[in-house]
């Protein structure tokens, strides 16, 4: 029996008596007696509605795995500068795919953090082109001073929508000082996100109180996770 089975799924049928099975109306040797026209127009048109849904329903977004701190974009990537960006320009095909990448001219005013080679530097590009992750910079912010917090690697300076880019004139007094120096100092701290409490204290870490009621809006403007006498912990910014 399961022979038999195998040789009739193996086995060439008409196109009509495969629609037949998929609409639910029994095959026989006369099968074009038994499949109704509209029948199959039915399902031509669920099958290209299907299709169409397809290639309009949006692609999932990019999903970034960050902690919302600019301590830890300042640590966690191989670049932070302040700079300027002047316009877009085109750079070189990608290696990960067919598009070319979109790069920026940037005029670098003071590196943050990272390879003082990156002082060097004139333009920024994406290290995603052609995905959800790559970045698309705002039309209206060219002139304008930005924190960029990316990859470097062999003189090239790479972001994605994932990276910490941000105007410089949003940034808080106090996260500009973290941002020249402060957050350096607790690069040796890790930064967690606490979303539930009571949060489990994690040593040599320092966590984001990232839920209603938490301290995590004072925590992101005016504090920096530092190295204290029993670890990590968050202090005020001064």
């Amino acid at each position: 029996e399961e022979t038999r089975a195998v040789a009739r799924v193996s086995e060439k049928r008409p196109f009509p008596t495969v629609i037949a099975e998929l609409l639910g109306i029994q095959a026989e040797p006369q099968w074009s007696a038994n499949i109704n026209t509209m029948d199959i127009v039915k399902f031509i048109t669920c099958v290209c509605t299907l299709l169409l849904l397809g290639v309009f329903l949006p692609s999932d977004a990019c999903k970034c795995t960050v902690v919302n701190h600019p301590q830890w974009f300042c640590c966690n990537s191989t670049a932070a500068v302040e700079a300027t960006f002047i316009k877009e320009s085109q750079g070189e095909p990608s290696k990960s795919s067919n598009e070319a990448e979109k790069c920026y001219k940037i005029k670098i005013h003071q590196v943050l953090h990272g390879n003082p080679g990156l002082e060097n530097v004139n333009c920024v590009c994406n290290a995603l082109p052609g995905t959800d992750c790559e970045y698309k910079h705002p039309l209206d912010g060219y002139g304008i001073r930005y924190v960029i917090a990316g990859s470097y690697k062999n003189g090239k300076f790479e972001v994605t929508l994932c990276s910490c880019i941000m105007p410089w004139c949003k940034l808080t007094p106090n996260q500009v000082k973290g941002a020249e120096g402060v957050y350096r100092q607790g690069c040796t701290c890790k930064i967690a996100i606490c979303n539930t409490p009571p949060c489990e204290p994690v040593k040599d870490t320092c966590l984001v109180q990232d839920y209603k009621g938490g301290d995590f809006k004072n925590q992101r403007e005016n504090q920096a996770c530092l190295p204290g006498g029993n670890g990590c912990c968050w202090q005020d910014i001064v």
